[in-house]
């Protein structure tokens, strides 16, 4: 593109590229809204990110936008030709803020400027960052189309140098606009261009993750973002994210490399380790918080309920806060823990007037049948009394579980939501203004709630109807029964090897029988006699009561030992059905590959027939893997039969 009055010898052309563009309903609050959540909350869209700190904002003229940045971060050289290449004009709402890095030795922590032009119906976003971290400046424009709806454009400034590449190139040298750099530059035209090739690298995820999430909340009919409404305002939180970034990277370093290293429990360290890491260093700015005269009063800091392997107990008294643990299981790992910390094995009966009056603070993390009562135990103890869960498996008052005709309300949507607002409600009704939050965990099941203040004072009618509400929710919870379960794993390593083989094959057989002429084709296009599928209420009539009944003791019935033979039956709302087989690439080192005989192809009817022109080959040696040789035999490519679980 030829560049009038262009010095290509000191002068660099640089172009806007349309990544994407979609319509969609909106308004001109939702709008303003979504650049609001999607500037404060980064890092919902990045997952390299872990919080936003707010620098600056204000709103001035578009020419002194650039000596207002650089005086908001003294030392930053930021380019000259910037603002001229932005092309803003009139009044800038300007912002300034701080991504902070989830890893910040592989993905570095830095500054971006937020430009919002309500008169061109645009924002734009400046990471100020070195060219060779990969992140390019873009921008986002709209228009009306009609009252309630708009079109929606996002763009990335590009080098024309890299526009000219192939996708090849792209991917290995990829030049970018140098921000912090001496480099010059002109725009080659005002208007903007479709990208010329292939997306890739941060382009690509600007056009794939970073708009679609910037529609959804625009959008005022999208509910795809419930998890939202349980995340508070800025102001409102009683953590701030900013400073539990910090705590958290300083808690992994300290304790993550050596517990991950020396982990005994049978779960996955890299998950269960961090999580409680992030929850341990939550709590701590909690506590730090929430610290007042009463505090000192009481023996110890905390009682976790339901504590699990200990591990949230220990990270928090080696932080320096005394307390307890209670399960009903002992854990292995509690040896290594109860030198700094109490662990009890006892079981919680909460209906008989449980309280902790030595404890300022109860917890329910992942709680099961307890959550619902820590509100109501947390209240009763004494009106200093404070409270923390993070719910996860439903149950109600009464221990049973949370669902449709288990509670007085009509549910729709989401059970775990449903579940959250049945918490929410009942520690209302005990007397808590109750604060939410979603905390950033690996986990799925990640809005806790918290009670700190009383929604009234001691001795008025208030406390009285607060009163009675506990006091009817209690009667209503007699029947409550904790687990009589000590110690003692409950799955299918206990089930008797014949028993279980009897099961799988008279449930294989069933589903096949329910259609003999059913045929399904596989992903890689093999027709495969798939059967029929059955209810899971029907299936237990395949036994006699003593086999159901020696199944149910040792693993928690049929529908969980099918669910545990994943590569055969696929489980799910109530209906049973068989897998079908996969075929992938073998490859040895890769994780994921089941090392064992194929099942399918010892029991199928169908043989290796059945398998169209696949032949099993079993591979006695090394492993005992089985492979699959497609034909014909000069192809000797090998392949290893899996289903997806």
């Amino acid at each position: 593109t030829a560049v009038v009055g262009l010095n290509s010898d000191t002068m660099k052309p640089v172009r806007w590229c349309r990544l994407d563009q979609v319509s969609a309903p909106c308004t001109k609050e939702s709008i303003t809204d979504a650049i609001t959540i999607a500037s404060n909350r980064r890092n919902v869209i990045n997952r390299r990110l872990a919080a936003t700190d707010l620098i600056l904002t204000t709103s001035i003229p578009a020419k002194d936008c650039h000596a207002t940045i650089i005086a908001a971060l003294p030392g930053t050289k930021l380019n000259q030709d910037l603002m001229q290449l932005l092309a803003l004009s009139g009044t800038i709402e300007l912002s300034i803020r701080q991504h902070i890095s989830r890893h910040p030795e592989s993905s570095p922590t830095h500054h971006e400027v937020q430009l919002l032009d309500l008169q061109a119906q645009r924002v734009t976003f400046v990471p100020l960052v070195r060219s060779q971290d990969k992140i390019e400046v873009h921008r986002l424009s709209w228009t009306y189309l009609s009252d309630n709806e708009g079109a929606f454009t996002v763009e990335a400034l590009l080098p024309e140098e890299q526009l000219s590449q192939d996708t090849a190139e792209q991917e290995r040298v990829q030049p970018r606009l140098g921000i912090l750099d001496d480099e010059q530059y002109v725009l080659a035209s005002q208007e903007s261009v479709e990208l010329p090739m292939q997306a890739t690298g941060s382009l690509r995820w600007l056009k794939e993750k970073w708009l679609p999430k910037i529609i959804s909340w625009i959008n005022p009919n999208d509910t795809s973002s419930t998890l939202s409404t349980w995340r508070p305002e800025a102001e409102e939180a009683y953590v701030n994210p900013v400073t539990y970034a910090h705590k958290y990277q300083e808690l992994k370093a300290k304790y993550g490399p050596s517990l991950v290293a020396s982990w005994t429990e049978g779960t996955d360290p890299e998950k269960f380790v961090y999580e409680d890491i992030g929850i341990a260093a939550y709590l701590v700015l909690l506590f730090e918080r929430f610290s007042d005269e009463h505090s000192s009063t009481f023996q110890y800091k905390f009682v976790d309920l339901g504590c699990g392997n200990g591990l949230l107990c220990w990270l928090l008294a080696k932080e320096g806060y005394s307390g307890i643990g209670l399960d009903l299981t002992r854990r292995r790992i509690w040896d290594r823990f109860e030198s700094d910390v109490e662990l009890r094995q006892e079981a919680v009966v909460p209906q008989h007037g449980l309280t902790y009056p030595n404890c300022e603070w109860i917890l329910g993390n992942h709680s099961d049948e307890l959550t619902p009562w820590i509100p109501i135990i947390t209240a009763e103890s004494s009106p200093a009394h404070k409270f923390w869960v993070l719910p996860c498996c439903p149950f109600i008052i009464n221990g049973s579980r949370f669902g449709h005709g288990s509670s007085n309300r009509v549910l729709e949507g989401s059970n775990y939501f449903n579940y959250l607002d049945y918490v929410k409600e009942l520690a209302t009704k005990s007397g808590f203004h109750v604060a939410s939050d979603v905390m950033r965990i690996p986990s799925t099941r990640r809005v806790c709630m918290m009670g700190v203040h009383r929604s009234y004072t001691p001795g008025s009618p208030e406390a009285s109807r607060a009163r009675a509400s506990r006091l009817e929710y209690i009667k209503s919870g007699n029947t409550f029964e904790p687990r009589k379960e000590f110690g003692r794993k409950v799955n299918c390593r206990q089930v008797p090897q014949d028993l279980k083989d009897t099961i799988i094959r008279t449930v294989f057989e069933h589903l096949l029988s329910k259609d003999q002429d059913a045929i399904a084709m596989t992903s890689d296009g093999r027709r495969w006699h798939c059967g029929g599928e059955a209810q899971m209420s029907t299936i237990p009539k395949l036994f006699d009561r003593e086999q159901l009944k020696r199944l149910k003791n040792e693993c928690g019935g049929l529908q969980t030992l099918l669910k545990l033979n994943g590569s055969i039956f696929h489980v799910y709302g109530g209906v049973a059905r068989l897998r079908a087989p996969k075929t992938m690439r073998f490859n040895p080192e890769a994780k994921g590959f089941k090392r064992r005989p194929c099942w399918l192809y010892q029991h199928h009817p169908g043989g290796p027939s059945a398998l169209s022109t696949l032949i099993l080959v079993l591979d006695t040696f090394i492993h005992g893997l089985v492979c699959c040789r497609w034909l014909p035999s000069s192809c000797r490519r090998m392949f290893i039969c899996s289903w997806r679980r």
